[in-house]
């Protein structure tokens, strides 16, 4: 058979195949059916799903590959139901902030403005990224430009192939394949949103990702800080108290926060990043009832030391207060609480005492006197007080009974050498009917043991108050009415004597080192007595020496330190330069550097004693851009003290990626 298909000429005989008749038969017939049913139409129109008509509102003319927003349908199903169903139209704009929450779509053509084209709304599609770190491996939409998308290590779109280097670059990417999950720093403290009934939110969170150049995590400066929400914070059975209480106390028991690394999910649905984890489950309370043994009480609950408007009812299911008098825990004991998912309540897991703010009476004959460094008391003790104070001695001890009220003040850890001093640190112990309460630093205590007769006060710098003492000094002006807010040991006076005359003497008994202690050196025996005296030099303190008066002008530390620092070796100062007896003597060194942040400069300082305390703590170093380089510039500096034996250490290896934080430890140089 020949083709039925071809076409006849004028004048030709017609002669019509069968199969040619057969065709157009049914060819009417497919159409007669189709017009039955209209609906079949969207079927016939809207084959490729992923592709969207859609009409350029931006503006100005755009190539193809642009990225526009996507807006409200051209048609909707009020202005023309049918055409509606049949094609999926869309107007489209400019990208707007904030653009992680604007669907888009990518022109597979150029398209004027006010005209309509073809857009991809998902699926894979060639386009231009402006590619900001080459480990990202998302983009997503930048507001204000349709040029590009721009890369992100989370965001809608995956990067299947892209160009290499950083720009940007042509690539092949996925639409509508967003991560879920994201790493954030929390940047402070939770806050109820005004916007979303108090729920806690907390902003300028940074995100963190992972370098490929240097193998580890660090913290993004780059990005903009993202706000994260924990709506998963509450616990089932106090979660409308808690909000409640975090409205009007701006408080709240939280598990995250302190600059926590936490997981978090993206949500569609709320357009937010939610952190992915659970309640903190512990809460710590304050009895506001009497707690018997298994029994049960209300209690307030307490945030940083703080009572909030938060309470709940704790259960003592371990029988924990068994051991306490009475078998009970009384009013405003505080302890600790876990609520417990197969109960839905809290059930106490710790249980503590309780501190009397009263001061106790000094009257009595079976309880110790306050020390004037006692928290409880405000005033020092009475000479008529038949309990003599507590003894200064670093080994000194609370009287021997069981209901000892009042603190002491006792020399904690090894003794070590500051110069012509031997030292040691100080606690301050805080008892309450034989109870301890409370410990807390009470500073160093310094004796000077090898010059019982200089008089100045440098040599034990924690043994003198900090604001200006009483002179004993007949030419000195008359004693200050206002005592020192908390004296140190050594310098509380004994009994019957008037806080104006003199401190107590060190103990004899004091463990000296051997290194200091000599037989072959007389004046080192013995003991000494300091007069606290005003300084009236205006010298600061540290740059005296501990063994001369401020006023002498033959310091053995006498002489300059010049500290250095240039675009060669930015991470950190560098000593170029020391003279005077700063050089020669053992005993000297050259004061704190400055703090630099990077370019050149050179400082000048003193030569002071050399501080032998050990050197603990670290610091934070971020890379910034200096002079047009990526430079090492200290943002936090954490060193016990500040000196040339005791600064922050430059960081190993120059940054790889701006942004980039790094540690350093303390140390000399």
């Amino acid at each position: 058979m020949g083709d039925i298909w071809k076409k006849a000429r004028p004048g030709q005989r017609l002669e019509i195949p069968a199969a040619a008749y057969n065709a157009w038969v049914d060819a009417a017939r497919a159409e007669r059916n189709r017009q039955h049913d209209m609906a079949q139409d969207a079927g016939l129109e809207n084959r490729q799903t992923s592709i969207a008509k859609v009409k350029n509102t931006s503006g100005s003319d755009l190539d193809r590959y642009a990225v526009l927003a996507l807006g409200d349908p051209i048609i909707t199903p009020t202005d023309n139901l049918q055409e509606f169903k049949n094609r999926p139209n869309f107007t489209a704009a400019v990208p707007t902030s904030p653009g992680k929450c604007k669907t888009y779509c990518i022109l597979l053509e150029p398209l004027k403005n006010g005209a309509i084209g073809r857009g991809i709304v998902a699926g894979i599609t060639p386009v231009k990224v402006n590619v900001i770190r080459e480990d990202d491996r998302f983009a997503d939409i930048e507001p204000g430009t349709t040029a590009s998308l721009r890369s992100v290590p989370y965001g809608s779109a995956r990067i299947l192939w892209k160009e290499t280097g950083t720009g940007v670059k042509w690539a092949v990417v996925r639409l509508g394949d967003r991560p879920r999950f994201a790493i954030f720093q929390l940047a402070g403290s939770w806050t109820p949103a005004s916007e979303s009934s108090g729920w806690m939110k907390m902003t300028g969170c940074k995100p963190v990702f992972y370098s490929t150049a240097t193998y580890t995590y660090a913290v993004d400066n780059v990005e903009a800080t993202e706000t994260v929400w924990h709506v998963t914070g509450y616990p089932g059975v106090s979660r409308v108290g808690m909000k409640n209480s975090h409205v009007s106390d701006g408080l709240a028991p939280v598990k995250y926060g302190c600059g926590d690394w936490v997981w978090c999910i993206w949500n569609d649905q709320d357009c937010r990043w939610q952190v992915l984890g659970d309640y903190e489950d512990i809460w710590r309370f304050e009895l506001t009832g009497e707690l018997k043994c298994n029994g049960s009480a209300n209690a307030q609950v307490v945030v940083n030391e703080q009572l909030i408007s938060l309470y709940i009812q704790v259960f003592d299911s371990l029988k924990l207060t068994a051991n306490l008098p009475g078998q009970k825990a009384e009013s405003r004991v505080r302890g600790a609480a876990k609520y417990w998912a197969d109960s839905c309540r809290w059930e106490v897991i710790a249980i503590g005492g309780k501190c009397s703010s009263s001061s106790p009476s000094s009257g009595s004959s079976s309880s110790g006197s306050s020390s004037s460094s006692s928290p409880s008391s405000s005033s020092p003790p009475s000479s008529s007080s038949s309990s003599p104070p507590p003894s200064s001695s670093p080994s000194s001890s609370p009287p021997p009974v069981c209901d000892f009220s009042g603190s002491v003040t006792v020399g904690t850890g090894a003794l070590y050498r500051s110069g012509n001093s031997v030292c040691q640190s100080m606690v301050t112990m805080v008892f309450q009917g034989g109870q301890l309460c409370s410990v807390a630093a009470a500073g160093t205590s310094c004796v000077d043991v090898c010059d019982c007769g200089s008089s100045s006060s440098s040599s034990a710098p924690s043994s003198s108050p900090s604001s200006s003492p009483p002179s004993s000094s007949p030419s000195s002006s008359p004693p200050s009415s206002t005592p020192p807010s908390s004296p140190s040991p050594s310098s509380v006076p004994p009994s019957g004597t008037s806080p104006s005359s003199v401190t107590s003497p060190p103990p004899s008994s004091s463990p000296v080192p051997s290194s200091v202690a000599s037989s072959s050196s007389p004046v080192c025996a013995g003991q000494c007595q300091w007069v606290a005296e005003e300084d009236t030099s205006g010298s600061s303190p540290g740059i005296s020496s501990g063994s001369s008066s401020s006023s002498s002008s033959g310091s053995p530390c006498a002489g300059g330190c010049t500290w250095a620092n240039y675009n060669s070796y930015p991470w950190g100062p560098t000593v170029s330069g020391r003279s005077g007896a700063c050089l020669e003597a053992t005993d000297c060194e050259c004061d704190g550097p400055p703090y630099f942040t990077g370019g050149n400069a050179t400082e000048n300082v003193n030569c002071v004693p050399k501080d032998t305390s050990p050197c603990t703590g670290n610091c934070e170093w971020e890379a910034l851009l200096i002079s047009g380089s990526l430079r090492w510039t200290r943002t936090a500096n954490n060193c016990s003290r500040w000196s040339e034996s005791c600064f922050c250490q430059w960081p190993g290896s120059m940054p790889s990626f701006y942004g980039q934080i790094t540690y350093t430890s303390c140390g000399g140089g």
